[in-house]
């Protein structure tokens, strides 16, 4: 992760959805919407809102542009900045590693606007290098109580242009790490500051310029669900998305949406959109979909043809019990046309390799990032 971030956020909106995300965005109940406008504060942060390693920051007051006050009502739960430090920290020095505030800024429109404005100015781990691993983080975090429906959400995002770098045009670099900004998470669990969840869908922007990457160097949305939801040790990644069609936007505005349907059927949907409602030549969604709350199945991307229009093919509980037959004839194929056919030197060769490459990839990549 590139340090120095700085993030502005404005106008954001939660609906309660109604079915499919237009749907909902247009049908659905409006939970909250704030611009940051004239009412809204930060709160000076007091050492009760902090812990060993980081603190929370409040948002208070009424939004004079959408009648809404922070923080958010939604299903019994609110809405705070999370400062994760990633170091010891307390109320008098939270602010080495953090500065936030509400400010006015020239919004998407060209004329100015109030926006929240973020930044990170070193990490936890690694001062003002980047952290790759590290887990220093400065989020708006929604947090309900209760589970009532599905959710929609969309905001204004800035970021800037060096957020994430861009080296494509440096040459690859066998020793060049991952880069990564986050941008969006939802998690399961009972309540903030109780690691009991189980499931967790991310999107962060990445770039990586190593050999064998697809346009090395270049930033691409990564899309994944996984269980870094709560206090399990042993990181499981359920599925992946790495979408290299849609453009990212650093340095300019972009709208981002995001709407979810959770389930314990095969009907589990996640879906997120960037500039979904702008009709750009470059318009596209960014969608992954899961056929169970566990997830057996895996993720695919669908690209918009136009603004809210596109297709989507979902497996039906007869195709999937299609596949649940083929699995052990499947099995035993691959055994007997493969594995029988290999000898016993054979196989320890072939066992070498893939723990090779195992253990390269638990090296280069660290988990859950």
């Amino acid at each position: 992760m590139t340090m120095t971030m700085r993030t502005r956020a404005a106008t954001l909106a939660i609906v309660l959805a109604a079915g499919a995300p237009c749907a909902g965005a247009q049908g659905g109940t409006l939970l909250f919407s704030s611009g940051f406008e004239q009412g809204t504060a930060l709160r000076p942060i007091a050492q009760g809102d902090c812990w060993a390693n980081g603190c929370f920051q409040h948002l208070e007051g009424t939004d004079a542009s959408s009648g809404f006050a922070w923080p958010p009502a939604i299903w019994g739960g609110g809405g705070l900045l999370f400062l994760l430090a990633d170091a010891p920290v307390d109320a008098a020095t939270i602010g080495d590693y953090f500065s936030q505030g509400i400010v006015t800024a020239t919004g998407r429109t060209g004329s100015p606007t109030r926006v929240l404005y973020s930044l990170i100015t070193q990490s936890g781990c690694c001062g003002t290098d980047g952290q790759l691993g590290g887990a220093t983080a400065g989020n708006l975090l929604l947090a309900p109580l209760r589970e009532e429906g599905d959710l929609y959400l969309s905001y204004w995002l800035k970021l800037q242009p060096e957020a994430v770098p861009v080296r494509a045009n440096r040459g690859v670099d066998p020793q060049d790490p991952q880069h990564w900004r986050f941008v969006f998470s939802w998690k399961t669990g009972s309540a903030v500051g109780v690691d009991d969840g189980d499931y967790r869908v991310i999107l962060n922007i990445a770039s990586w310029n190593r050999p064998g990457v697809p346009q090395p160097g270049r930033p691409y949305w990564d899309i994944r669900g996984d269980n870094a939801a709560g206090a399990d040790p042993n990181y499981v990644e359920f599925w992946r998305v790495e979408n290299r069609s849609v453009p990212v936007p650093l340095g300019e505005w972009f709208k981002f949406e995001a709407f979810w349907h959770r389930s314990t059927g095969n009907d589990g949907r996640i879906w997120m959109a960037v500039n979904g409602q702008e009709g750009a030549s470059a318009l596209a969604a960014l969608e992954a979909l899961k056929e169970s709350r566990h997830l057996v199945a895996a993720a695919r991307e669908a690209r918009l043809a136009e603004v809210r229009q596109a297709a989507m093919v979902r497996l039906t509980d007869a195709g999937w019990a299609a596949i649940e037959a083929a699995a052990p004839s499947h099995v035993e194929t691959v055994r007997k046309y493969f594995f029988d056919l290999l000898s016993e030197d054979e196989r320890a060769t072939l066992t070498d390799v893939f723990e090779r490459i195992v253990e390269r990839l638990m090296r280069d990549i660290p988990s859950g990032k």
